[in-house]
């Protein structure tokens, strides 16, 4: 209902309108409203007033007021000039809340003034208000206002015990610095400096539009009955703290338990499905159960099965828009599950759970069911001997009793085997490989059938340089050999050995190195060890930075150099080792830097000393090209865009549109350019170096393209850089500006139709995925390939690889033969939750943004 009380001040004269009506009329210009665009009140019931201005009033005509409120009553609207709403408010004993008044006069656009009022009692000095709601056991919804600040500002839930360890001891600074740490960490692991990571963060950081950004959160990875702080406080993308930090203790609810338990059985089993039943004790309550294997209960505990399970029936939940009351189970459930392992046991894991999907019991095991085991349709056996241990590899010698029989060897580390018996490790191995197969990863005409990896006759074969397993000295390896048919299917029984590698020895392997080529980006080495038959290690490492692990003598430290090589290649430096000469080692560097590429001989460390080979690297050959091209550019409010074509740039309303348009020249064979975050922002990956190389990249930015657009955030800095490239790889001159698009501001155009030529404008037809897509994207990824390094100056490795088809079995590699289809499998989905990378436990962001309001 509107509330709306209208205030008419008018007086008039017979004389003055007969002789007015003598007189020429003047012309009357067009009036207007100006209002400020909010108001925040305090939550006490009483009377207010809001001031407005009306420019060319007349007294014939009355300005109106109108409350979309009940709370919010319009009193009288004071005319004139300098004119005002009178209003009164009820008292706010609840959460922030907000209203409308709407102000008209005449032909006037009307404007729309925001009422906040905050609660009762509210600190209205203070620069935020944290309100707490929805408390579940394991949930909440937090909402941070800002009440005197205006501006980005970071937030973030922790448990009380580690708050107050900084709180109790007056060390609110310590927490500062700690955010910061673990910030700067975060944008380091997915690859983006700080000032590009914070904006993209929208779980932990809102990014203030247009002064006032409410921002509320629901938090789901809580504890039962467990205090913890919400706080907040103003924050910069260059890290600089605005405000003192903000808090508020809350605690999660107690869960209020029933008495259930379950049981059932399980019918029409295969080796792959069955049919499952479960029966509650009580009807009166509601449950969902799941489906476990033997190996993932040797893997995970019963809290993390049923955490998972509840977090899937949420996404479910959200997806679809079924209320998640709808997904639970009450009294006896049957269902299929057809993505079972053969030979395996399987618990049935249940547990009460309330329609807001909170455990009201523990989970428990209602009952067990065991799958048939692979049918075997060859009796063939294997003879398997280890003729030869080595600290990085194994010889395996194999005799099949048929030699008809085509087979499989796998050689892997005993730890990851850990709650597999024989048959499911078999089946994982087929499972890796038929994905690999699957995905063209050995080629697009690789089928099973004529798959050189499957073996037949008696073979000789060692592991790593015939088989590619990768190894680790004095470490326990399983050995597992096995048929497999033309459908990728186990024929036989699984025959298996466990072999130890021998320990490291000391080698005296030396090398040479030559340069064979060098270009700004890449440099190519003919690298000969002197023994041919040891693996051994290459790593390209500044200058600079290779002096960080020194001795006060000038020898390398290498027990530190080797924890940071292990540490850079994520424990995987098998995959980078090299055996025999390598003729074209090829490695990314940066332009005009002091080198150091560093050999040794490597059987889990280092076997040999480090030894240092230096090399400076070209610059940019900038100026050395006739190539060139020319570019200008537009900025754009997309509101304006779209009231020109509503379907057009539908979505875009809030953004800054860059529309760019390049001409090149005659000789110019490629161009590139793009929109980044300005140079200083690279200072620790090359500078321009960078910036040219992220030109140079095809989804991110601009590359052969004569047209394109991007969409610049608001009030931020950014750069424009562009160049051409000439037929024998130089370049023209390099062309770099700054620049930061201010709404309303000078640098915004008019909007005019700039797309409707498809001839001229294809690029501006079909929009590529902008700048803010591509960087949110690699956020969700978190793509190792782009995780910076720690030291300044360490440009990523671009080795050379033993062989592309190195393999081992990693977490990823599911253990179910089929497709995970049933909406009991609990394990969907358990690998791709994770956004920010978990370092801290203290630490709570995995909440989603359920709202992010404008003031």
């Amino acid at each position: 209902m509107n509330y709306k009380v209208i205030k008419t001040i008018a007086a008039a004269s017979a004389l003055l309108l007969t002789l007015g009506a003598c007189q020429e009329k003047p012309e009357t210009l067009p009036p207007s409203i100006t209002a400020d665009e909010s108001l925040n009140i305090t939550g006490d019931a009483g009377s207010h007033s809001l001031t407005f201005t009306i420019e060319n009033y007349v007294q014939d005509v009355a300005a109106e007021a109108v409350s979309d409120a009940e709370w919010l009553t319009i009193d009288n609207v004071v005319q004139g000039t300098e004119a005002s709403v009178e209003f009164t408010v009820t008292a706010n004993d609840g959460i922030t809340r907000e209203a409308n008044i709407n102000i008209s006069y005449g032909s006037a656009t009307s404007v729309a003034v925001k009422v906040r009022q905050y609660p009762q009692g509210a600190d209205m000095e203070s620069p935020f208000l944290i309100e707490v709601g929805a408390l579940a056991p394991y949930s909440c919804t937090i909402t941070y206002t800002p009440i005197n600040y205006t501006g980005n500002y970071y937030f973030l839930v922790m448990g009380a015990e580690d708050f107050e360890r900084y709180l109790n001891n007056d060390n609110l600074e310590g927490l500062l610095a700690a955010d910061l740490e673990w910030l700067k960490y975060q944008a380091d692991y997915n690859g983006l400096t700080l000032e590009e990571f914070l904006p993209r963060a929208k779980q932990i950081y809102a990014v203030d539009t247009v002064g006032g950004q409410v921002t509320e959160m629901s938090y789901s990875d809580l504890e039962k009955e467990t205090e913890y702080y919400a706080y907040c406080y103003g924050l910069s993308v260059s890290g600089e703290v605005q405000t003192d930090v903000v808090y508020k203790k809350f605690k999660t609810e107690i869960v209020e338990t029933v008495d259930m338990s379950f049981d059932g059985e399980a019918t029409d089993i295969t080796r792959n499905s069955a049919t499952i039943t479960v029966r509650p004790s009580t009807n009166e309550h509601t449950y969902y159960w799941t489906y476990v294997s033997e190996m993932d209960m040797a893997n995970y505990d019963l809290e993390t099965i049923m955490n998972n399970m509840i977090l899937n029936l949420q996404a479910i939940a959200d997806e679809t828009g079924t209320p998640l009351s709808q997904l639970l189970c009450k009294g006896e459930n049957t269902a299929s599950a057809s993505d079972l392992w053969a030979g395996t046991e399987y618990s049935i894991v249940a547990w009460g759970m309330d329609e807001a999907g909170t455990p009201t019991t523990k989970p428990q095991v209602a009952f067990t069911f065991d799958t048939p085991s692979d049918e075997i349709t060859d009796d063939c056996t294997f003879e398997v001997e280890f003729p030869e241990v080595k600290p990085m590899d194994i010889l395996v010698h194999v005799t099949p009793s048929n030699p008809e029989t085509r087979y499989y060897v796998a050689v892997i580390e005993s730890s990851i085997c850990t709650g597999y018996n024989d048959e499911q490790m078999a089946q994982r191995i087929i499972n890796m490989e038929a994905e690999r197969i699957a995905s063209d990863f050995y080629g697009p005409d690789v089928t099973w059938e004529n798959f050189e990896s499957l073996y037949s006759g008696e073979q000789t074969l060692w592991a790593q340089e015939d088989l590619y397993w990768t190894f680790k000295p004095e470490t326990l390896y399983q050995v597992y050999v096995f048929g497999v048919n033309n459908n990728g299917e186990r024929t036989t029984a699984v025959k298996r050995l466990d072999q130890m590698t021998a320990p490291a020895e000391e080698s005296a392997m030396t090398f040479q190195v030559d340069l064979a080529a060098s270009s700004w980006r890449y440099a190519t080495f003919h690298i000969t060890p002197s023994n041919e038959d040891e693996y051994w290690l290459p790593f390209l490492i500044s200058s600079e930075a290779l002096e960080y692990y020194r001795n006060a003598d000038g020898s390398l430290d290498e027990k530190t150099l080797v924890e940071y090589i292990e540490h850079y290649y994520d424990n995987s430096v098998a995959y980078y080792l090299v055996k025999g000469e390598a003729s074209e080692y090829t490695v990314s560097w940066i332009s005009e830097m002091n080198y150091t590429l560093l050999l040794c001989g490597w059987a889990g460390s280092n076997t040999t000393e480090f030894y240092e080979f230096e090399f400076t690297s070209p610059a940019i050959p900038f100026g050395q090209s006739t190539a060139e091209v020319s570019a200008t550019y537009e900025l754009f409010d997309g509101a304006d865009l779209y009231e020109l074509d509503p379907i057009r740039w539908e979505g875009y309303q809030e953004d800054c549109v860059m529309y760019i348009q390049f001409d090149p020249n005659e000789d110019a064979v490629h161009w590139y350019g793009g929109v980044w975050a300005p140079v200083a922002n690279y200072a620790d990956v090359g500078g321009v170096h960078q910036l040219l190389i992220l030109d140079m990249i095809p989804e991110t930015s601009f590359v052969d393209q004569e047209t394109g657009i991007i969409r610049p955030w608001w009030d931020s800095q950014w750069s424009f850089s562009y160049v051409a490239e000439g037929a024998d790889g130089t370049f023209g001159e390099w062309h770099y500006e700054e620049f930061s698009p201010v709404k309303g501001g000078d640098n915004i155009s008019e909007a005019y139709d700039f797309w409707s030529n498809p001839a001229q404008n294809s690029v501006i037809m079909n929009i590529p995925k902008d700048y803010n897509e591509q960087a949110e994207s690699r956020l969700i990824q978190q793509s190792k390939s782009m995780i910076r390094n720690d030291v300044p100056a360490v440009i990523p490795q671009n080795n050379f690889v033993e062989n592309p088809n190195a393999r081992t079995i990693s977490a990823g590699i599911s253990a179910e033969r089929m497709v995970m289809n049933s909406v009991h499998n609990w394990k969907t989905g358990i690998e791709e939750r994770v956004i920010l990378d978990n370092s801290s436990s203290e630490r709570h962001h995995t909440g989603y943004c359920v709202k992010n309001t404008n003031f």
